[in-house]
């Protein structure tokens, strides 16, 4: 189990079992109940992490610092 803050930056490989073993993974959070909630993450017009848009990776220049070239709109 790993355990780290919303600071954290993280991701995982591909899954490429030979055996086919499936990897289960979970996001879970939690807040103080006398700490406000952040809109980001919660109502009816929450955003996540992209909004309208979707994180490709890959799709960059390697000379691309902030990755603006791996994100596209997700109709796009």
């Amino acid at each position: 189990m790993l355990c780290f803050s919303m600071h954290m930056l993280h991701g995982a490989l591909d899954n490429r079992s030979p055996t086919g073993r499936c990897r289960l993974s979970s996001d879970t959070r939690y807040q103080r109940v006398d700490e406000p909630a952040d809109p980001r993450w919660n109502g009816a017009d929450f955003e996540g992490h992209g909004g309208s848009r979707v994180f490709y990776p890959g799709l960059g220049q390697w000379d691309n610092d902030d990755f603006q070239d791996e994100w596209k709109d997700v109709d796009e």
